[in-house]
């Protein structure tokens, strides 16, 4: 964990607020060249992942996808995947409309929780919560954010800001804070449009 850490570097910064609003999301906002050949764009996302003294973690993902077109509508759903090591403290999420107007907050009523892998597969323990509004009026945008606990820190969370070609990214932001015995107590990694 130090070597990665090392490796990612050492630096000390603080702590950014991810804040969406009436308008933040309009799509109006996004600049053209993000929009060009693309079905998805990452409007804004926030991962904080922190591990505690006592091996335990916490994860903080925060994400807004606007989907353009129906190929889109992959980003218009969020999964977050858990299991006996792993627990699901908080699952949030918001609908906008294309002018960033918010026209539906999630219910947690809404929430599938399933088995993650074959529904025949009683000896799996692995599991997913996931949501979509199911909304056809393109473009709009979803906002998502997971609180996930973590016994044990054995891996990190996975990081990938652009998942395919098919999409763009205006912001995305990985933040990874360690007990302060180690070297290194915080850092920040952070992908930007330009």
């Amino acid at each position: 964990m130090k070597r990665l850490l090392l490796f990612m570097g050492c630096c000390s910064v603080s702590f950014l607020v991810f804040a969406g609003g009436d308008d933040d999301y309009a799509v109006s906002k996004i600049p053209a060249n993000l929009i060009e050949n693309a079905n998805a764009v990452t409007r804004n996302e926030v991962r904080r992942f922190e591990i505690n003294a006592n091996n335990r973690a916490t994860y903080s993902w925060k994400v807004a996808y606007t989907v353009l077109n129906e190929q889109g509508d992959p980003w218009g759903s969020f999964a977050a995947y858990y299991d006996k090591l792993s627990s699901i403290e908080s699952f949030e999420g918001s609908l906008y409309d294309a002018a960033g107007k918010k026209i539906k907050s999630l219910k947690k009523g809404d929430i599938k929780d399933v088995n993650s892998s074959d529904e025949n597969n009683f000896l799996d323990d692995n599991r997913v919560k996931w949501h979509s509004f199911f909304y056809k009026v393109y473009p709009y945008t979803v906002e998502y954010e997971v609180v996930t606990s973590y016994r044990g820190t054995m891996f990190l969370p996975r990081w990938i800001p652009q998942m395919k070609n098919v999409m763009s990214v205006q912001r995305s932001l990985l933040t990874v804070i360690t007990p302060a015995s180690g070297f290194c107590t915080q850092q920040l990694l952070s992908f930007n449009s330009p």
